[in-house]
Order: structure tokens, then sequence, then C-alpha cells
């Protein structure tokens, strides 16, 4: 690409299909692509996470080139794919991978603002066909909400239903035994909450990382760092999980216990501990973060290589002595109903300003096609969804209508993480997942 003219000085816009023209300022290297930070913001129909695919930076004067940023999406100028640099002239057609917006790279004679600048570019007409489109959408828009809204959001009977069989739990101390010998404790000055929810078949669910709460002090990436950790439930996890690893057969074993308060919709109270909960650890990671002079053990339950499989294990249960109003969902209705775009709902006692007296209700879809994973024959891949979540949703149920169901709903999983690299991305465990039985329990 060579300036309209080398004489005198150009600069560029793109002319999005949107009606937008999007001017940027000097020297700018403009970023095109999904994610927040995107100067050109794509859609992302799709189930999969946000990337950025390409960028357009200057390369000279009054010269531009486009550089493809992966291989996620094939990008094209006037139809052509890109393989990884395209040098752009006047009037180039860009297209990513049939994603909206595409734009149109335009020259203009003078000088590149100082400033980036963003304003519509229709014409009267434009504007015309735009509000009389727009008009329309809103209306086909309503139309689909009125048909959609019976059968895809909960009824507020359901939810007060729903409402009436979740607990919010707070973890206050931890007990070090070995064998039946109490060695040590940690009481928490702040107590660690989540939720937790009781289901038609007695089970109380939760999330594992709300009843061993000393996972929440890592993340994967920090896994290796452990032993600097200054957490007092790291290091107390750390030493009960080293003296496990190290034990011999006749040597009493030794576990950290949590001691935890669970309170119901009218008030009640009850204490459990973690070892009334059933657990699946088939999927953890057992971690030797120690030296050639003395050795260490981590036990991980974050995936740190393939993100579909991200705390599969995150999912307990406890048998009651009496049932909730929350069924959940078997393997052959969620293979029959759960599918992408379908409105879910998420329960729990969000940490909202420091509270978390009151549990509430947000709403997305789903995002992620169901999967199992490789060379498994039961199970799903986590469900990946977005919704307002923070803090203190984890462990409650997401829901999902179905006539299918007595209640008109179920229990499709369990809620479990936020997504560290895409902040409006948050991930459940399916309800397959929950141990049932006491053979899930070591």
């Amino acid at each position: 690409m060579r300036t309209m003219n080398d004489d005198r000085q150009v600069h560029y816009s793109l002319n999005l299909s949107d009606g937008r023209i999007f001017t940027p300022g000097r020297g700018k290297t403009v970023v095109i692509g999904q994610k927040s930070d995107a100067d050109v913001r794509l859609s992302n129909p799709g189930p999969y996470e946000d990337v950025n695919v390409a960028r357009i930076e200057p390369c000279g004067p009054g010269e531009w080139r486009l550089l493809r940023l992966g291989r996620d999406y094939p990008v094209a100028v006037n139809g052509k794919d890109v393989g990884h640099v395209c040098y752009l002239s006047d009037k180039d057609a860009v297209e990513v991978a049939g994603l909206e917006p595409h734009f149109r790279f335009r020259l203009h004679e003078g000088p590149e603002p100082g400033e980036t600048k963003v304003h519509t570019g229709l014409s009267r007409r434009g504007v015309g066909v735009l509000a009389a489109a727009m008009a329309m959408m809103v209306a086909g828009i309503v139309w689909w909400v009125v048909k959609m809204s019976d059968r895809d959001e909960l009824a507020e009977p359901m939810v007060a239903s729903a409402m009436s069989s979740l607990y919010r739990i707070e973890v206050d101390s931890l007990l070090y035994f070995e064998g039946d010998s109490l060695v040590d404790a940690y009481e928490y000055a702040s107590p660690r909450s989540g939720t937790a929810f009781l289901t038609t078949d007695s089970l109380l669910v939760t999330a594992r990382h709300c009843v061993e709460p000393w996972l929440n002090a890592l993340t994967a990436a920090e896994i290796p760092d452990i032993l600097s950790n200054t957490d007092a439930s790291v290091q107390l996890a750390l030493r009960a999980e080293t003296a496990a690893q190290l034990a011999g057969d006749e040597d009493p074993l030794p576990k950290l216990v949590s001691s935890m308060i669970l309170t119901d919709a009218s008030g009640t109270s009850m204490r459990l501990r973690s070892t009334d909960f059933m657990f699946d650890r088939s999927r953890d990671e057992i971690i030797e973060c120690g030296s050639w002079e003395e050795d260490f053990y981590w036990r991980n339950i974050q995936a740190r290589y393939d993100r579909g499989e991200v705390m599969l294990g995150d999912a307990v249960a406890c048998r009651m002595d009496t049932a909730g109003c929350i069924r959940l969902a078997d393997r052959t209705l969620m293979e029959s109903e759960l599918k992408p775009r379908r409105t879910l709902s998420f329960l729990g006692f969000p940490l909202t300003q420091g509270r978390d007296e009151t549990a509430e209700l947000e709403s997305d879809f789903l995002r992620q096609p169901l999967a199992r994973p490789e060379g498994e024959d039961e199970g799903f891949m986590m469900l990946a969804h977005g919704g307002r979540l923070s803090p203190g949703y984890s462990g409650g149920p997401v829901l999902m209508r179905t006539d299918a169901a007595p209640e008109g709903f179920v229990a499709v999983g369990v809620i479990s993480v936020l997504d560290r690299t895409n902040g409006h991305r948050s991930y459940s465990v399916p309800t397959t997942a929950i141990p049932k039985n006491n053979e899930d329990h070591p």
C-alpha cells in the first residue's frame, strides 16, 4: 500500500458494517477481536472463549499493514485469506470468518488525528433505513421474549421453591487429625462463605472448594510457589498432605477437616464437617513441590492444561435425613435439552459489599456445548456461561426450566469458578459429576 499522493499526508479510517466510522489517533495500533480491550470489537456467537484475531499497525509514512494474531479465525482481505501479514490499500474490504462487524479500509488526505474518533457515517436515508430496521428488530425481540419467556425463564413459584432449598455455608475452622487424634487447629478470623442446595433425593450439594477453602488461596499458576505462601490454612493443608503422602502402612492417616455452619432460608442452622461429604478425588493431582532435602506435597483440583476439564472434581454431596425441592438432571435429560444458548438460572449468596445474608438470582445462557472428556464414557465437560456471578455463588445450583420434571425445573450444574483470563465467563460442574453414593468417597 502507498499513500494517495506521496507528496501529501494521509490517514485512514475503518468504515464498519454497523454504520460506525473508526478513525485511529496518530501512530495507534488498532486491535481487532472479541476481547474487551479490542478497539474493533467482534461478535462471538460460538461457545468458545474470546480472542483477539488481528491488528492494524503503521509501517511507514502513509503505510499500514494488517497482521493476524493466531489461527482461531480466518481473516480475509477482498475475499482472499491472509496468511500472516497483508499491506492495506484504499477500499480494501476486511472480514473475519464471517463475524460482525466487517469493515472497509479507507484513506483520507490530511494528517492523522491526535485522538481516536468513532462516529456514525449514516446518511439521512441510512438513518431512516436503520430506524426502520431497528423498529422491526425490537418488534421481533418482543415477540420472541413473549414466546420464549414461559419456556426458558423460571416462574416465580419455581424460584421460591428453589430458594427454600438453599443453604449458606460458613467454614469457620480447620482441624488437623492424625488418625482419630486432633493434633492442630486453625480458626478463620472471617469465615469462608459459599452456597449449598438440597435435592429431591436428600443430597446436600455444594462445591468442594466451599468445604475445603484452603484450595481458594492458590491458582493453578501459583502452585509451584506454594512453599512461599504465607496463608495459615494453606500451610496446614500442605503439612497434612505431605504427612499423608509420607505415612507408612502402620502410621495413622493424617487428614485436614473443615468445620462449617449451614443456615437455611428460615434461619435454622446446623454444623457439619467436610468428612460428612462424599468426594470424587479421581481427578486430583498430587504435586511434589519440595526439594532433595525435604519433600512437600500438595493436592490440586485445578486442571493446569486442559481448560475444558477445569475443576471437574469440584462437586461434593452429603446425605441428609430430609429432602429439598431441587431435582438433579440426569444424563439423558442433559443430552436432550441442554443446548448452547439455552437459558440458565443461578442461585447463591453473593458476597456483595460484604453482605451475603440474602440469596439472589442471576441468569445467562449456556455458551459451551456438552462434551465428554477424551477416553471417558460418563460425565461431561464443565458448563461455560456468563452471568454476573461473584464469590459466594460458588456451590449454588444452575437451574434449567423443563417440562420433563414435576417441579418444572432441574439443576444441571453446580457453580464452580470464574474464568481468570476472561472476566465475563464462569464455569459450573455438571450434575452428572456429583458423587451420589459412598462408593465415591475415598
